[in-house]
């Protein structure tokens, strides 16, 4: 959840690089197990924090991805 909501959330949505509709249908997928979107999701997290660290240059939020409440969602449990 932490993954959905940090892509979800209006920030990231505002810019425009991908729309909700198509990130909320990506991990609904993903978790019903219909398609495996691993790849996607990883791509879409690192895109969304390079964008702050490199073009906002936010550089105070930390997303530990190896912490276990970000692995379910990565493994579509």
């Amino acid at each position: 959840d932490a993954i959905r909501h940090l892509l979800l959330e209006p920030r990231s949505v505002d810019r425009g690089l991908f729309r909700r509709e198509a990130v909320e249908c990506i991990f609904q997928e993903h978790r019903a197990g219909y398609r495996d979107h691993y790849d996607r999701i990883w791509r879409l997290l690192n895109l969304e924090l390079w964008h702050r660290a490199c073009i906002e240059e936010d550089t105070t939020q930390q997303l530990d991805v190896t912490n276990e409440r970000f692995v379910p969602v990565l493994e579509g449990s």
